[in-house]
């Protein structure tokens, strides 16, 4: 499927990946505090516990450790499972030969994405509705449903992933 987001030789993507960000950060606004105290909204802040630099300080540091895990899983994939890079070898997927300013845009705002949506899985996580004793673990309250969670991520995500990537 594919989408033609120009128009009179306009690609417009960045306005619309704009248009999205605006609506999400006033929707975030919107969304009132997590806590009483709490100067973020729910949507920024879900536990309520952080003030608004140090999510800023979390977020800039989760960048590097993404990307030290990411190190860390592709060496291990490699030598303990076989596995082969698809940017590497016959078939290989290309990647961007030059960075656009929408593909910086877009890679921007996926690591505040993805920044906040562990932070509300965190914050499930430590909320009164996950229990947290052992004898209350289970198959289905443990690895299954950590693998749903990551199923649904995708499924929320991959609309957004196909805008992104249209050419």
């Amino acid at each position: 499927m594919a989408w033609n987001l120009r128009v009179a030789g306009h690609d417009l993507r960045g306005p619309a990946l704009a248009l999205a960000t605006v609506f999400a950060a006033a929707w975030a606004a919107l969304s009132g505090p997590s806590a009483p105290d709490s100067m973020l909204p729910w949507a920024v802040n879900p536990t309520g516990y952080l003030s608004g630099g140090v999510c800023i300080i979390l977020w800039i540091l989760s960048i590097p450790a993404k990307e030290l895990l990411n190190v860390l899983l592709v060496s291990f994939a490699e030598k303990f499972c076989g596995m082969q890079r698809i940017d590497i070898g016959d078939g290989r997927v290309n990647k961007l030969e030059i960075l656009e300013a929408i593909d910086l845009s877009y890679l921007v705002l996926n690591t505040v994405i993805e920044f906040l949506g562990m932070s509300h899985i965190i914050a499930f996580l430590i909320g009164e509705h996950v229990q947290q004793d052992l004898e209350h673990f289970s198959i289905l309250g443990g690895p299954v449903a950590f693998v749903l969670v990551m199923v649904m991520n995708d499924v929320i995500y991959y609309p957004v992933y196909l805008f992104a990537h249209m050419r």
